[in-house]
């Protein structure tokens, strides 16, 4: 059985855009925290989950962000269902993620050198061909950065992206930027030799950013090996 040409295009394309949602109004971030969730893709319940975690660390409308999240978890499950997961595979298989909001209080860090950097591998894929993505959006502060593909980006990340940071955010000053909207839903390739460039942005205010990434339950067994982590049933 051949793919659809839908899911072929879809694959060539390291970053796209896809819905804008309407967020909730976020105020007075406590602290600096993480909500991760390395397991079973429930929607009602890691849209639960998260709105507590939120919830218990700042000022927040609780329904408007249910609805924020929910919409958001829909979106990306529906869109990994149509373009990322293999068409070989049953819908059925979709049985896990990797689910993460990030809080974080206001910082300098990126101010004046951004973290420019390609997204590693995940977790061993079962199948070279299919392009692996994360989904992400901004709740609060600004989006992520993301580099327009060039010349000029590709020589220069060949180099360490981690012993190098200081360098690359001086060679790539003033490179075109990709336009993020408030709101709106990113999704990027990760693992690949295009997948795109991006950094935090300035975080001068508090942030909130979440992401998530699918896969099999072994991808994500997988990803815990790797990172240590427990993987919830």
């Amino acid at each position: 059985m051949e793919s659809s040409p839908a899911h072929n295009t879809q694959l060539k394309i390291p970053f796209a855009s896809l819905a804008t949602l309407k967020l909730p109004q976020i105020a007075n971030l406590k602290s600096s925290t993480c909500y991760s969730h390395f397991g079973v893709f429930d929607l009602s319940r890691l849209a639960r989950e998260a709105c507590e975690a939120v919830q218990n660390n700042s000022g927040v409308d609780v329904t408007a962000l249910q609805q924020t999240l929910t919409a958001f978890l829909t979106i990306t499950r529906d869109d990994y269902h149509r373009y990322e997961r293999n068409p070989l595979e049953k819908i059925e298989q979709l049985v896990a993620c990797w689910f993460c909001i990030r809080m974080t209080k206001p910082t300098l860090e990126y101010t004046n050198a951004p973290r420019w950097h390609r997204d590693g591998r995940m977790f061993p894929s079962d199948t070279d061909a299919i392009v692996n993505s994360k989904y992400a959006i901004t709740l609060l502060g600004n989006p992520t950065r993301f580099l327009e593909e060039s010349n000029l980006v590709k020589d220069v990340m060949k180099g360490n992206q981690v012993e190098q940071r200081a360098k690359f955010a001086e060679l790539l000053q003033g490179e075109k930027e990709v336009e993020i909207g408030t709101g709106q839903i990113a999704r990027f390739s990760w693992g690949q030799d295009d997948s795109p460039v991006h950094s935090e942005p300035d975080m001068n205010t508090d942030r909130i950013f979440v992401s998530i990434l699918y896969g099999s339950e072994q991808d994500i067994r997988n990803m815990c090996e790797w990172r240590e982590e427990e993987y919830r049933e």
